[in-house]
Formats: structure tokens, C-alpha cells, sequence
């Protein structure tokens, strides 16, 4: 590819990002496999760290006499530290759009002598036409992440926010056999009202149940999977998951919606 096509090329993936991460529920954004794996919404801000390293790169390339050679970052360690998980989605957007612009302005005054430059990556030799193609192929292979709808789209979400709830109802009122008008259904709901005295050490339940947070934050731990919540979140286990509130505020209550089997908490 010559410089228009690279810069053309981002463009393009700047457009389709900005639109189509806006279409994405907040809960399929922040929802993580593991502790360990990143959400969606960590992967935009790796992506972050991806574009403000190689600005410094290709900026640096640009007045570089000899042979630059490309270091690598922590990247586990920066998502972590720029707490990329509880951003809002437009500043996350606004910040890696405009560092992928300016990552544009600089590519676009690189002459066909800047291309064919050498940089050496972990002891290779490529050039510097290698490295925004890497980039790009870096970007897109990220984005399709974010953009794949297989990782939890068929299945409850395990916390959203009140908000997300209502909307997901609303937008779920015509669709058959939805999980949130089958909740509705349920002729034998129990209510109870929970809070923890210090350590919450309760055991898993025979029923499926909903945990609408009144006040204060911690974590969830459901089946390895750890969770931030806070007051209005709603949290979804169901029947036989092993689950516990950690870390969690002194100010922390919450209600309990037990759906399904009857005589079914297991003590």
C-alpha cells in the first residue's frame, strides 16, 4: 500500500469504530470472560495504549537517522493502571480517535524514503511501510473482538445497570421465549432483602436469581468470574452457580429476587 491507501484505510476504521461501538450494550461491553481477560471495552483501551505508543514510533522514525528499533510496553499493566474498564465509552472513543488522527497527520508526510526506512523489530529488520501495515492488521484484528457478537449475545448477561435493564425489556417485549418476559412470568418470585455482616459467605441456590443493588460497591464473584458493581446494577446467577459478594462497601444492601423451583436455597 502506497500512503494515501494507509491513511484512507484508518479513515475508514475510524468511521466504522466510532459508529458501530455506540450500537454495543454497556453490559456486553464490560462484561470479562475471566479476571484475567480483557472486556470489550479494554480492548478499545489497549488499543489506546497501541496507538499513543506507535504515534511515538512513527514520530520518532520520522527524524531518525539510524536504524530505530521498536520497544514493546505492558500491556497487561497499562489497561490495569488507566482503568480502562470503568471509563465512559465516549471518552474512551474521543481519546483513541484523536490519537489515531494525529497517527494520520504523521504517516501522511512520510515521503517513499520514510517507507523503505529500517527499523529493526525483536532482532529483525523490516521497514517502516512494515511496521503501519503491522498496525493496521494490529487495529483490525483487535476490532473484530470488540465487533463479534458470540461472546455473550445468546446468553443472560451477567450484570447490567437498571437503565440497561429496562431498555433490554422494553426492546424484548415482542421477541419470543426472551429470557426477561419469561422472568415476568414466573407465577413464584421471592423477595428478600440482603445485607451482609462483614463476610457475605452464602452458598449456592437451587433457584435462579436476581440481585437488584440499593447502596454502596465491591465486587461479584460468579463462577471465577469477577465483577465491579455498584448501587442500581442488576446481577443475574443462575441455579447452582457458585457465587459471593467481595470487597464490597459497609454501606452495601441489596435485594433478592428468587425465581423458579419452589423451597429451593440450599443453607
Amino acid at each position: 500500500m502506497n500512503i494515501e491507501k494507509y491513511t484512507a484505510t484508518l479513515q475508514a476504521i475510524l468511521y466504522q469504530t466510532r459508529k458501530g461501538f455506540c450500537n454495543i450494550p454497556r453490559y456486553v461491553l464490560t462484561y470479562k470472560t475471566s479476571a484475567i481477560k480483557w472486556s470489550k471495552r479494554e480492548i478499545l483501551g489497549h488499543l489506546i495504549d497501541s496507538a499513543r505508543y506507535n504515534l511515538m514510533r512513527f514520530t520518532e522514525i520520522h527524524c531518525h537517522d539510524d536504524i530505530y528499533e521498536i520497544k514493546g510496553y505492558h500491556q497487561d499493566h497499562l489497561v490495569n493502571i488507566n482503568q480502562y474498564q470503568t471509563l465512559e465509552d465516549h471518552h474512551l472513543l474521543t481519546l483513541w480517535q484523536l490519537l489515531n488522527d494525529q497517527i494520520i497527520m504523521v504517516i501522511s508526510a512520510f515521503t517513499s524514503d520514510d517507507l523503505a526506512k529500517s527499523i529493526k523489530v525483536k532482532g529483525e529488520i523490516k521497514t517502516v511501510a512494515w511496521l503501519i501495515e503491522d498496525y493496521i492488521n494490529h487495529l483490525q484484528h483487535h476490532l473484530n473482538q470488540i465487533f463479534t457478537d458470540d461472546l455473550i449475545m445468546e446468553k443472560t448477561p451477567v450484570k447490567v445497570s437498571l437503565a440497561e435493564a429496562i431498555d433490554a425489556l422494553l426492546k424484548s417485549a415482542t421477541v419470543p421465549n426472551s429470557h426477561f418476559v419469561e422472568v415476568l412470568q414466573y407465577a413464584d418470585l421471592e423477595v428478600e432483602f440482603y445485607k451482609p455482616d462483614g463476610n457475605d459467605l452464602q452458598k449456592p441456590h437451587l433457584k435462579d436469581e436476581v440481585y437488584v443493588i440499593i447502596s454502596g460497591h465491591g465486587n461479584f464473584y460468579v463462577n471465577g468470574h469477577i465483577l465491579p458493581f455498584r448501587a442500581y446494577d442488576i446481577l443475574f446467577v443462575k441455579a447452582g452457580d457458585e457465587h459471593r459478594f467481595i470487597d464490597f462497601t459497609d454501606d452495601f444492601s441489596t435485594w433478592v429476587i428468587f425465581y423458579g423451583v419452589r423451597n429451593g436455597i440450599i443453607r
